[in-house]
């Protein structure tokens, strides 16, 4: 949920959701395969609704602090692979990116190698 939330944060940023990165937030509800179905349908209607509302950062460092090493990883990955879903990655959205990196502990010299990366080729965002 939070990585979903996160993920449709940086994708408000220019001012729309894409349907790009919708499309691409629910496929990556479906595999998550560690999810039962009923889960992951929860989970793509939540994203459903996410893009409706205004979301902001209030509360998400509390929540961020309940996560593991992996699971921060895993969030940054989606959120880098949401990003570039759509072709470009406006000034805004990469600063709010590197305030959410900041927030999962994950260094900024490493947001930007996997920010090139993922232009090059996908991000595995759970092996």
């Amino acid at each position: 949920s939070l990585a979903m939330y996160l993920s449709v944060l940086v994708s408000q940023v220019d001012g729309k959701v894409s349907e790009e990165e919708i499309f691409m937030l629910l496929n990556q509800a479906d595999k998550w395969t560690y999810l039962k179905p009923a889960e992951q349908q929860r989970l793509k209607a939540h994203v459903l609704w996410l893009r409706t509302q205004n979301l902001n950062m209030s509360g998400v460092k509390k929540r961020i602090e309940n996560l593991d090493a992996a699971q921060k990883e895993m969030v940054g990955n989606l959120i880098i692979q949401v990003s570039q879903v759509d072709g470009t990655v406006p000034v805004d959205e990469m600063k709010l990116i590197e305030r959410i990196f900041k927030l999962l502990g994950i260094e900024t010299t490493n947001l930007y190698s996997k920010m090139h990366h993922a232009a090059i080729e996908p991000i595995t965002v759970v092996p």
